[in-house]
C-alpha cells in the first residue's frame, strides 16, 4: 500500500444503526412519550438496515483495500483498533461520520454517545480508490462517506470545525 496520504477512509452506510434499535427498543415507553412515533418506530428499525455483504463484495475487488467491520465496540473504539492494525495515525472530519437524525435524538435522549454505541451495519473501508470505489457503492444504492484519511503519523485526529480532538485507547475503550 502506498503512503498514508493516498489511503482514503471510506465509512458505509450509518454508524450506530444497531445500538440505536437496541436502545429505542429497550426504551420504547420513554421515547414514545417524547418523540413522535414514528421517529421511534424508525428508531427501532434501524437494525434492519445493517447487512454489509453488498458492500464487503464491492470492496473487496479493489487490491490493497482494507475492510473493517463495524461492531458493538462503537465506532470510536472501532477507529482506534483500525489504526492500530495498520500501524497508522488517522485525520477523520467528524461531520463527514455519517449519522441518522434518529440515533441523534434517541442517544441525547438517553445520555448515551452515538460514536461509542454498537455500530453493526457499516463498514470501515481504508483504499488507495477513494473516490472510484465511493461512485461504486453509491451506484449501487449504498450509502459511502469520506470520512478522512489514514495517514504515516502515529496521531489520531478527529477534526471538528476545525478544532482537533485527539482518539486515546483508553478513553475510547470506556
Amino acid at each position: 500500500m502506498k503512503n498514508g496520504h493516498e489511503r482514503g477512509i471510506i465509512i458505509t452506510e450509518h454508524i450506530a444503526l444497531s445500538g440505536t434499535a437496541k436502545l429505542a427498543l429497550a426504551h420504547e415507553k420513554e421515547l414514545r412519550s417524547y418523540y413522535p412515533a414514528e421517529l421511534v418506530d424508525t428508531a427501532i428499525s434501524l437494525s434492519d438496515q445493517a447487512d454489509t455483504g453488498k458492500a464487503r463484495l464491492i470492496a473487496g475487488k479493489y487490491p490493497d483495500t482494507y475492510i473493517f467491520t463495524l461492531g458493538e465496540k462503537g465506532f470510536l473504539a472501532e477507529l482506534w483498533d483500525m489504526a492500530e492494525s495498520l500501524s497508522g495515525g488517522l485525520d477523520i472530519d467528524i461531520k463527514a461520520i455519517p449519522l441518522k437524525q434518529e440515533s441523534v435524538e434517541v442517544c441525547e435522549f438517553l445520555d448515551e454517545d452515538p460514536y461509542r454505541i454498537d455500530s453493526t451495519g457499516s463498514l470501515l473501508i481504508i483504499t488507495e480508490n477513494t473516490l472510484e470505489l465511493k461512485k461504486l457503492l453509491e451506484d449501487e444504492g449504498i450509502k459511502a462517506s469520506v470520512a478522512g484519511r489514514l495517514t504515516d503519523s502515529k496521531a489520531r485526529i478527529l477534526w471538528n470545525d476545525g478544532r482537533a480532538r485527539y482518539l486515546d485507547k483508553n478513553r475510547e475503550r470506556d
